[in-house]
């Protein structure tokens, strides 16, 4: 499943992907990454694709990457924390409302 999932996030047609296609991808039992940062970083890179439209998308992605299983050196990458900080600055407001 490595060879078979790095030719699909290599492929051109994988930006173009649905949200639900990409959940199936990420989520699969089989699924064999040499490290799961890789996962993060396809998830990452498909939302900034189209980053206005698939902005909401990203909370449901991401409950199916194990940010635990990443080396350290993920959140040392600056790019990908400002985008997180902004996702996370919008649920925080999103949940307070929820409150309200």
């Amino acid at each position: 499943m490595v060879m078979i999932f790095r030719k699909v996030v290599e492929a051109e047609e994988f930006l173009s992907s649905s949200s639900e296609k990409m959940i199936n991808l990420i989520s699969r039992d089989d699924i064999n990454v040499p490290f799961e940062e890789k996962i993060f970083e396809c998830v990452i890179n498909w939302v900034k694709h189209e980053l206005d439209c698939r902005y909401d998308s990203l909370p449901k992605l991401m409950e199916h990457v194990c940010l635990s299983l990443a080396p350290q050196t993920i959140y040392k990458n600056m790019k990908l924390m400002n985008l997180l900080s902004k996702i996370i600055l919008n649920v925080c407001f999103f949940i307070i409302m929820l409150l309200l």
